[in-house]
């Protein structure tokens, strides 16, 4: 049962997560007039095995699971799986009740109130809401993505209201749906348009005319009183600094650094985030230039600041690896150190935060030269979210050469064991599995180089050249800093 979408499906749920689905299957209100007492008890079960780690996984046999709910019966497999089923459904419905409690916000509840009792007839009792609605409602600077739908829906519930009961009195309230309307899908369309401009810049997706087409069509909304404020001024600058080239993109780049400080505090913890987000990603693909260097680190000090820890709860494991990666590149170990001490407990993903954390500190140790400390993290790891997975790899092979394993079989075991891993991995794109193997190549033809008992200088000059010459090569960085590290120890 431990690979059944049970277990997987109760893996990614952080510690406070467990809590509240525990809640969730005692509260009548949530689950209704079933009897969840073998679904809570399946659950603890489970979560309990994952204490345990690896010493756990014997405890999810069907049998093993049974034997603990059902003590003193004769194991049956259709009762267990009926019981797999029916829990499976109530985490399913947990999920969806948490989505929908991100929405329950005073104007959406107002909204869905004034949609009800209007459905009832009870006019003076809308009219009490609206103006409560009207008391409520957040001043555009504040909002996110989901603010602007639920003023889109506020309006469109009072607009309903007034028609259906004859009191309207002219257009108005139809224009207020509207212009909400028009808020909400600029938003939301200049909010899809950023992140695809933004990866178009790592995998070309859009030629130079579809972009051209995408801005010139934005000329529409010119004359919106909307489209002149700060938040989709900034969107629009995001815009250009991604598709524009040379001068002109840093032109336009400089324009929403100057925006975006001047405007940083008028925004939502939300937008300020995406936007700090856009500019990380300008400055990281220009590391080499001091200028972007330094931008991209007072970007990164924002992260350690109490209001920023006080502003979000969690951090994504894949942004806390770019940003240590980005970090260690440019030697800011003290910073990596300290950002990662201040998310440890906070690290969003389908596994523990503690492992993401020991990962990310394993990578700090690496490149600090505690190999030992690095590598008796690493073998304890077990990831199978693709990015840390291979990363894991790639790491455990680079602590092995670097701290000069002597066993040629063992090591190149490992590499046998990561290339084949690549050729059955179905979920990687082509050119990530091609940086991946590339790597594993490289230092199958290094590890042979260096257990020949007479170096050849010049193969080594072949490897180092072909590596040179392969610069999508993952890793490929420390590679060619430990070529020419190869290469100065032969000539002296």
């Amino acid at each position: 049962m431990e690979r059944s979408e049970l277990v997987r499906t109760l893996k990614i749920f952080a510690e406070q997560d467990q809590e509240r689905l525990l809640l969730f299957l005692q509260s009548p209100y949530c689950t209704g007039n079933l009897d969840t007492a073998q679904e809570l008890a399946l659950v603890r079960y489970i979560f309990e095995t994952f204490k345990k780690g690896e010493n756990g996984l014997v405890d999810l046999a069907g049998a093993q699971i049974y034997a603990a709910l059902y003590p003193n019966r004769p194991f049956k497999r259709p009762t267990i799986n009926n019981l797999a089923s029916s829990t499976l459904r109530m985490i399913r419905r947990f999920m969806e009740e948490e989505v929908l409690s991100r929405m329950k916000r005073p104007v959406n509840e107002h909204a869905s109130i004034i949609k009800y009792l209007s459905e009832k007839g009870a006019v003076d009792l809308c009219e009490k809401y609206i103006s409560r609605s009207d008391r409520i409602e957040p001043t555009e600077e504040t909002l996110d993505d989901l603010d602007f739908y639920l003023l889109w829906r506020a309006e469109d519930a009072r607009s309903q209201y007034l028609g259906m009961h004859n009191l309207l009195t002219d257009d108005y309230n139809l224009q207020n749906c509207l212009s909400a309307l028009d808020k909400f899908y600029l938003a939301a369309r200049l909010n899809s348009l950023t992140n695809l401009f933004n990866q178009n810049r790592i995998t070309p997706i859009l030629s130079l005319e579809e972009r051209q087409k995408i801005i010139d069509e934005l000329a529409y909304w010119e004359y919106s009183p909307f489209f002149k404020q700060p938040l989709i001024q900034l969107y629009y600058k995001v815009l250009l600094f991604f598709h524009l080239d040379g001068e002109e993109a840093n032109q336009a780049f400089d324009e929403f650094m100057e925006m975006l400080q001047v405007h940083e505090k008028a925004l939502s913890p939300f937008y300020l985030k995406r936007m700090e987000s856009f500019a990380y990603n300008y400055c990281v693909r220009r590391f080499t230039l001091e200028k972007y260097r330094n931008i991209l680190f007072q970007l990164f000090q924002r992260w350690i600041q109490p209001e920023r820890l006080a502003q979000y709860e969690l951090i994504q494991s894949h942004e806390l690896i770019t940003m240590v990666q980005t970090g260690l590149a440019g030697n800011r170990y003290d910073w990596v150190h300290t950002f990662l001490e201040s998310w440890k407990n906070r690290i969003q993903g389908a596994q523990p935060s503690e492992d993401y954390y020991q990962f990310n500190r394993a990578l700090l140790l690496f490149q600090q030269g505690e190999y030992d400390q690095a590598r008796d993290i690493v073998v304890r790891l077990n990831f199978h979210e693709m990015q840390y997975k291979y990363h894991a790899k790639t790491l455990e092979i680079k602590l092995f050469f670097e701290t000069g394993e002597k066993d040629f079989d063992l090591f190149e075991s490992k590499l046998n064991s990561l290339n084949v891993g690549l050729s059955r991995e179905t979920k990687m794109t082509k050119e990530k599995k091609k940086r991946y193997t590339q790597f594993v190549n490289f230092m199958m033809r290094l590890n042979r180089w260096r257990g020949q008992p007479d170096s050849d200088i010049k193969r080594l000059e072949k490897i180092r050249e072909d590596v040179r010459n392969a610069q999508n090569t993952a890793e490929w960085r420390w590679l060619m800093q430990k070529l020419e590290q190869l290469d100065k120890n032969q000539n002296t």
